[in-house]
């Protein structure tokens, strides 16, 4: 991929998801989380809070562990924070992935970020990598089933001469 092709990509993913600035929604999306009467204003500015300290460190190239350390510690504050806002289940793995990760693609679309070590795993991701991936559900994502995920994804990404970062942001563009 071109710099110029990667760039029309961050650019078009800009316009075209406007609401993706902070990844709540598409971690939401098929993906419950709240109890009845949850303060969903105070949760949604502690999660978002949260994240902005998280990606601070990723306007330097970071590490597939950094991103998977901040996944869980995103996760478990959450949990800590508003335990009783969610659902038994409580605030997932997969809430954790998928917004954290659409809220650096996004800053990394916005030219404020390094190139995220990761990106969203989901439904599209997991379909296109196929079997067994394509049966798996993204928002019952856990840590077990990440990294050999993550690790098909790379592979594709090597033999496209891309990162897993440019290969989804392709793949969520076409």
């Amino acid at each position: 991929m071109t710099p110029q092709e990667e760039q029309r990509l961050k650019d078009q993913f800009i316009i075209d998801n406007p609401y993706a600035h902070n990844g709540l929604r598409a971690a939401l999306m098929y993906n419950p989380l709240y109890t009845q009467g949850a303060n969903r204003r105070q949760i949604h500015h502690d999660w978002i809070a949260y994240m902005d300290v998280l990606a601070e460190k990723y306007v330097q190239q970071q590490p597939l562990d950094t991103f998977l350390t901040d996944v869980c510690e995103l996760k478990n504050y959450m949990n800590q924070r508003h335990a009783n806002s969610f659902l038994p289940a409580g605030f997932k793995y997969s809430h954790a992935q998928k917004s954290f990760a659409v809220f650096l693609k996004y800053r990394w679309c916005q030219g404020l970020i390094s190139t995220p070590p990761s990106c969203p795993i989901d439904r599209g991701v997991l379909y296109r990598l196929g079997r067994p991936f394509s049966s798996w559900s993204w928002t019952k994502m856990e840590e077990c089933k990440y990294m050999p995920t993550y690790i098909k994804l790379q592979r594709e990404a090597d033999v496209a001469q891309m990162t897993v970062a440019q290969m989804e942001l392709l793949w969520f563009g076409h």
